[in-house]
């Protein structure tokens, strides 16, 4: 992991990059996109953490209600993530495409995580 990335994205490298390592996703060639991807999903949530104090409207010229500036930046920043996630299969429809069944049992966390927890074991107590 690279000594320069931002706090928000070292947490982003560590939920991701043992399990894209392991997948041979994630090499020495493939790290600086990966930084990349680190960083806008930092930018994002610092984005959606903005918009929540502030609102998608803010008070403009004379009152108005206009867009927050936060909101373009968030879309494009939401943009960007999405097109970096699928070089990384960290999509459903790029694994898809990369011959990952839709309907396979997960092997692990990573998997659980990226499928919203729809595949995740039932993990309720039998009484």
């Amino acid at each position: 992991m690279p000594a320069f990335l931002s706090p928000e994205a070292v947490k982003f490298w560590k939920m991701y990059a043992p399990e894209l390592e392991k997948r041979k996703l994630l090499d020495e060639l493939s790290q600086p996109l990966f930084v990349v991807l680190c960083e806008q999903t930092a930018t994002v949530w610092a984005l959606e953490e903005i918009l929540r104090r502030d609102g998608i409207l803010i008070p403009g010229r004379g009152g108005r209600q206009v867009q927050h500036p936060a909101f373009r930046e968030l879309l494009a920043s939401q943009k960007l993530c999405l097109s970096l996630m699928k070089e990384f299969q960290m999509t459903p429809a790029s694994r898809s495409r990369a011959g990952i069944p839709a309907d396979a049992e997960p092997e692990d966390e990573f998997f659980k995580l990226l499928d919203g927890g729809k595949n995740a074991p039932d993990t309720k107590k039998e009484e």
